[in-house]
């Protein structure tokens, strides 16, 4: 998959140093992917939310952060529209970064 938003995750990185390894571990993973439906990703990711398709929403199991995405499946692009800290309290979602 093509990926948007590199400019954005490496914001991010700065901001957040400790996720910086598992950020950069899921960035690689989008680039190496080649997903023609939601449901492939689901497959990938159980982590992933494909209920707001093009939008996917990736939770990541080993940092508290949260990544949004629009798919285009067709065209094999994966562009980054939100990345952010988050809470994982249930109903305490506090998002610590803004809007990529």
């Amino acid at each position: 998959m093509r990926f948007v938003g590199l400019a954005e995750i490496e914001a991010f990185i700065r901001d957040h140093p400790p996720d910086a390894e598992m950020v950069r571990a899921w960035v690689f993973e989008m680039k190496s992917r080649r997903w023609d439906r939601p449901e492939a990703v689901i497959r990938d990711h159980r982590g992933a939310n494909t209920s707001r398709s093009p939008t996917v929403t990736f939770s990541l199991a080993s940092a508290p952060v949260q990544i949004e995405t629009l798919i285009d499946f067709r065209n094999s692009i994966v562009v980054l529209t939100n990345i952010q800290r988050v809470n994982r309290e249930p109903d305490q979602l506090s998002v610590q970064h803004g809007n990529a």
